[in-house]
C-alpha cells in the first residue's frame, strides 16, 4: 500500500485496526517501508519516492500452493 506518512500509516493499521508490525526498515529508509499484519494477512506500507499522479495501489499475495487455491 503506498502511504504518505509511514509512522501515520503504522498508527492507523495497528491502534485503530488491531494489526501488528513485522518489519520496519531502519536507518534512513526508516520511513519508506515496513511490513504489517493484520488477522491472517500480511502485507506491505511502501512510501514511494517522488509523489505519483495518479492513484496506485501495490498488493502482493503469498500462497503455499497456488494450484489448491
Amino acid at each position: 500500500m503506498p502511504v504518505r506518512n509511514m509512522d501515520r500509516a503504522i498508527r492507523f493499521y495497528t491502534k485503530i485496526l488491531g494489526g501488528s508490525v513485522n518489519m520496519r526498515a531502519v536507518g534512513d529508509r526508516r520511513n519508506y517501508f515496513a511490513s504489517v499484519s493484520l488477522g491472517k494477512d500480511q502485507f506491505w506500507l511502501v512510501k514511494p519516492e517522488k509523489r505519483e499522479k495518479r492513484d496506485l495501489a501495490y498488493m502482493t499475495f503469498i500462497v503455499k500452493d497456488i494450484k489448491r487455491r
